[in-house]
Formats: structure tokens, sequence, C-alpha cells
């Protein structure tokens, strides 16, 4: 009988902003909940150690928070963070807004 389980092993994936200062990320929030389905959340550890709050995207199409991560006109960094059922946490940045 073929192993079906080691060959589509089930994952959470989300798609985050982070910022780096509170105001912009919540000032970013408010804008951004008016037109994406969002939620703010710890920034996860696998990407930082250090307290600071980060933008989820909750919706359906990834490819639309990257649409509104590149129209941002402040320092910020879009990952995304894949997370097996029975594994560790893997982080990548896909872009950033830098000064």
């Amino acid at each position: 009988m073929p192993d079906t389980l080691s060959k589509h092993v089930p994952s959470y994936k989300q798609y985050l902003i982070t910022f780096y200062n509170t105001t912009h990320t919540m000032e970013t929030y408010n804008h951004a909940k008016k037109h994406l389905p969002v939620a703010i959340m710890p920034v996860p550890r696998v990407i930082s150690k250090s307290c600071g709050l980060a933008i989820e995207y909750q919706g359906e199409n990834p490819s639309v928070f990257q649409a509104y991560f590149d129209t941002l006109t402040i320092p910020s960094r879009l990952f995304f963070i894949e997370t097996p059922v029975a594994g560790e946490r893997c982080a990548t940045l896909l872009a950033e807004h830098t000064l």
C-alpha cells in the first residue's frame, strides 16, 4: 500500500507585512482593513525575536496582498510563512521597502 501521507503534508500558509515601528503598522492596518481581509498579529518568532506587530492577509488571493504591498511607501517587509503540521515554520522574505 503506497504511503500517501508522505506525498502531501498539510500546512498552514500565511502572508504578512512587518514594519519597523508600531505607528506604521497601525496606520497601514487601518487603511488596509478598508480594502482587504487583514488582521493584526504578533510578529512570529521565525521572523524576529523582538516584540512587534504584523499585518496578516486572510484572503484567498495572495497576489492582491502583494499588489497592496507594492503601493506602500514606508519601510516594510512582505513575508510568506509556511508551517507544516508536523514540522517547523519556514519564513521567506518576498519583498522589502527600505529607506
